[in-house]
């Protein structure tokens, strides 16, 4: 287990949520734009605090299995973004990486950033052997931030994306990639 986490990147600081996150992460989630290719919907404000309380318990965790950590702004101490290892129930050396961005932070490469500091985090105090991520199959973006890091695509995860072009209930496939030690 490793807690608390702290990493620094050139212009990120990767830190445990706090009890202060979770307007900022409720601005962060609750836009549509934002969450187009996650595995969930907007976000409420009840729904945002409910997040940053479950990564608050969850970091101190004997048995730690999720590491929801929030991305701040190492300038301006404003945060940009949150991401996390959640460690496999079936294997507790993997684990899903995911990241998400404040819509005014793309395009800077800040998760060219973030994706190694995350691996290393797996590598190192979390003691991963595998880390993996599922992308929705539009996010070109992302899709190039995990390649750049060394993740190959290993297939298809049926039905993990909700389609929000076609009328409700349809889901979309998902691509995973991932990276071993």
């Amino acid at each position: 287990m490793a807690y608390p986490v702290e990493i620094r990147t050139q212009r990120l600081v990767v830190r445990e949520f706090c009890a202060d996150d979770a307007e900022n992460l409720f601005a962060l989630t609750s836009d549509p734009q934002v969450v187009r290719y996650l595995e969930f919907g907007p976000t409420s404000h009840a729904e945002s605090q409910g997040l940053v309380d479950f990564a608050t318990a969850s970091s101190v965790s004997v048995s730690r299995m999720d590491y929801a950590l929030a991305i701040v702004d190492m300038g301006t101490g404003m945060l940009v973004g949150a991401c996390g290892l959640d460690v496999s129930a079936d294997d507790s050396h993997s684990a899903d990486m995911y990241f998400v961005f404040r819509r005014d932070r793309w395009g800077q490469g800040l998760a060219s950033e973030l994706v190694p500091a995350l691996i290393d985090l797996a590598w190192g105090p979390a003691g991963l052997n595998r880390v993996s991520a599922v992308v929705h199959p539009d996010n070109a973006a992302s899709i190039r931030v995990l390649e750049r890091a060394g993740m190959t695509q290993e297939g298809t995860v049926p039905e993990v994306f909700p389609e929000t072009t076609a009328p409700k209930g349809r889901w979309r496939d998902g691509i995973r990639y991932a990276i071993l030690r």
